[in-house]
């Protein structure tokens, strides 16, 4: 060989050589958590990164309903533009490593990273397909246990449909939520507050519930919801008359279907508790009866269940196995009540004579008036004696 001649040039280095740095850059960022800067050691475009998707991760945690595909449009233009920049400056730092004329190692050389980031990409893609799994799993459970009258479960499953099934919920969540909802209404008239359980207004709103169940097209408990709205009805009917108050329209409605129930099947266990439950009432009425502060609030609400504008509905006939026994009672009551009452409204009308004229004369004309009752609509009751002997004394 002459002194002229050269050795063989070094082969130039492939591909993979040339971007293995800036492949495993790219990489790290695909994640959109920014991991390709930390592999650089750009520790403010790291920050950024983990900032922007903990940002869009949170959006998407709070959606609801699931989101639309923007956010995670935007989640994976994030992984894109970052993965992009990490290469083009991976790919700088290498060209100026080859033309160094001193060069010093690579920053974040080392055979681990690209092993960590696709590890890091698999466990992505084992925990999405999981979530669906998981969720086609849940949303089977619920459906099947809506089918079945199972609201308790299927509310139950429904929850479990979190934020991250977005990929089946996205296109079922109309369904689910419409079922659940439907469940969680009729779920919400089964719940049974035990301070409240003879509040009329309760017991309306239970019944108010169970109609908007009911008229839902999707409700599957039909026959269920028919039962315990009538279940509710017959509370609402023996609510109100212990309570002498009748809350609203649908103590009428309450009456008419609860006497159809009784005419129906009188030994049907709701018809025996409405028996069972007048006998209460009337026990609970005599009780108060005999208090001088109850008598003549009693009294007029037994009037008011008797006269021209009862709410007891004109079709249902006094003839019926509900408002017959109704009516039984309150005549039972109505001249020990009227005729206590009378009692007390004298004695009022002595003590005010003086002081207030007015309301002493007021008093007088009410006593008199349910004494004159007594003597007219029950001649044959011991009452219309000492009624009657009464009223003398008022008119001496």
């Amino acid at each position: 060989m002459t002194s002229d001649e050269t050795g063989p040039a070094p082969d130039s280095p492939g591909w993979w050589a040339l971007h293995r740095h800036a492949a495993t850059a790219a990489l790290g960022n695909a994640t959109a958590l920014g991991l390709g800067f930390v592999y650089l050691r750009r520790w403010p475009q790291f920050g950024t990164t983990l900032f922007v998707t903990a940002v869009l991760a949170l959006i998407i945690r709070r959606s609801e309903p699931p989101p639309a595909p923007f956010w995670f449009v935007a989640v994976g233009l994030v992984a894109l533009t970052t993965a992009i920049a990490a290469w083009r400056a991976a790919d700088f730092e290498t060209l100026r490593h080859r033309t160094s004329p001193s060069p010093g190692p690579l920053p974040g050389r080392g055979r681990f990273w690209i092993p960590a980031f696709a590890a890091v990409l698999a466990a992505y893609a084992g925990a999405y397909g999981w979530i669906n799994l998981d969720a086609e799993r849940h949303y089977n459970a619920q459906t099947d246990a809506h089918a079945k009258g199972d609201c308790e479960t299927a509310v139950a499953e429904a929850d479990h449909l979190h934020w991250g099934h977005h990929s089946l919920a996205t296109d079922r969540h109309d369904a689910i939520r419409s079922q659940a909802r439907t469940c969680e209404i009729y779920l919400d008239s089964m719940y049974e507050d035990q301070s409240h359980r003879t509040d009329p207004l309760v017991i309306e709103g239970k019944i108010a519930r169970l109609n908007a169940y009911l008229e839902r097209p999707d409700a599957l408990l039909q026959n269920e919801a028919e039962q315990r709205r009538l279940a509710q009805q017959v509370d609402l009917v023996l609510a109100s008359l212990a309570g002498h108050e009748v809350p609203g329209d649908r103590f009428g409605n309450a009456v008419v279907d609860v006497q159809a129930m009784i005419a129906n099947d009188p030994e049907a266990p709701q018809a025996v508790r409405v028996v069972t439950g007048l006998e209460h009432v009337s026990r609970w009425w005599r009780e108060e009866v005999f208090e001088d502060d109850s008598a003549c609030l009693i009294t007029t609400d037994l009037e008011t269940l008797t006269g021209p504008d009862s709410p007891i509905p004109a079709e249902a006939s006094e003839s019926g196995p509900l408002v017959a026994p109704i009516l039984e009672r309150i005549d039972q009551i109505r001249p020990d009540a009227a005729f206590v009452c009378a009692e007390m409204l004298v004695e009022q009308a002595e003590s005010t004579a003086d002081d207030v004229p007015d309301n002493s004369e007021a008093y007088w004309e009410r006593a008199t008036e349910l004494l004159q009752m007594l003597v007219d609509e029950y001649p044959d009751r011991d009452l219309a004696a000492e009624a009657e002997a009464m009223l003398q004394e008022l008119e001496t």
